[in-house]
């Protein structure tokens, strides 16, 4: 039977080619690995930036999620803060996140306060997520324009402007005329005075529902008034008998007689002709007059029904004062 021959393959000598091939294919697998390992890095590994509330920060991840990537850098969002990727979006290489963090804003206007936590830019932004309308004329203190902080307090005063009109009366100025057409002491209405009428316009600022100016705008008279024009006598002499009489003043009067009581007067002394009983507080006693139909008198005498522009006058009979009885006639107050 033949015997088959076994090389000793220590002592085989193996040919160049073949020792080329086994470095190529060593190389080669060290280079697949390389690049292996380096799209995986590239893979895995991302650079992102993170812009959160403004401040920004560039990083390389090994994050694959939004949320990993909070996770991994210790970020927790608010209830009312904001991202612009969804938290399960998957990274990429160079990705931007931002993320706008809500701050509280206090709101005064009508009488409270509203409190909100807003990521809104601006004042005028949160005025608007707090539903609030603000009129033209209305004052927004700090500025819509200007930008929301920490805690940030804006003050809202509702504006109000209106115009009214007020109507005065204008007193009438009273002219007195001296007239020698009338006794001293008389007066007589010639024009009787009208009042007039001015309007004003005003324009009223109100903030908050309280005055804080007051303008006129305009002024007018609607109704000029008309003067009282009075004549004011200035006759002071009448003549009777033939002789002129000089007064202070003339009083029409109700007079009626009396005679003999068996009483003296007011003032004490006994009655005669010449007695008059007067109204002290219309004729003081001791008072001259000179009284129309009757003559020379003075004022003496007082009763309880003399009141007023109401006189007595004393006769020595009783047939005389029965002739006289009641009649009206003038006084003259003698100077």
């Amino acid at each position: 039977m033949k015997e088959w021959y076994i090389p000793d393959v220590k002592t085989a000598v193996i040919p160049r080619y073949k020792k080329r091939t086994g470095v190529l294919g060593l190389a080669l697998g060290l280079i697949l690995i390389l690049i292996f390992g380096v799209s995986y890095y590239i893979y895995i590994v991302k650079e992102v930036t993170i812009v959160d509330d403004g401040k920004t920060l560039v990083l390389k991840t090994k994050a694959a999620t939004v949320e990993e990537l909070l996770k991994e850098t210790n970020r927790i969002l608010g209830l009312k803060d904001t991202i612009n990727v969804p938290l399960t979006a998957k990274l990429k290489e160079g990705e931007k996140i931002v993320i706008n963090r809500a701050k509280p804003v206090k709101i005064a206007v009508d009488g409270r306060e509203i409190k909100l936590l807003t990521v809104a830019k601006t004042i005028a932004d949160a005025i608007k997520e707090a539903g609030i309308t603000v009129g033209p004329q209305d004052i927004v203190e700090p500025s819509p324009s200007e930008l929301v902080g920490i805690n940030t307090e804006v003050k809202i005063i509702r504006v109000k402007v209106e115009e009214k009109t007020q109507e005065v009366a204008l007193a009438f100025r009273t002219i007195k005329r001296p007239t020698n057409g009338l006794f001293k002491g008389r007066t007589k209405v010639l024009t009787k005075g009208k009042t007039g009428l001015a309007r004003t316009y005003y324009k009223i600022t109100y903030y908050d529902g309280k005055v804080v100016k007051k303008e006129v705008v305009k002024q007018e008279v609607v109704k000029k008034p008309v003067d009282e024009v009075i004549l004011v006598g200035t006759k002071d002499t009448v003549s009777r008998g033939g002789k002129v009489i000089r007064f202070s003043r003339v009083i029409e009067v109700v007079a009626t007689a009396y005679t003999h009581t068996g009483y003296r007067t007011a003032t004490g002394v006994y009655p005669h002709r010449g007695v008059v009983a007067v109204d002290p507080d219309v004729i003081p006693y001791g008072t001259r007059l000179y009284i129309d139909g009757y003559g020379y008198g003075t004022a003496l005498d007082t009763g309880s029904a003399i009141k007023g522009a109401r006189v007595d006058l004393f006769f020595d009979s009783y047939g005389e004062a029965i002739s006289w009885g009641r009649r009206f006639t003038r006084v003259y107050v003698l100077e």
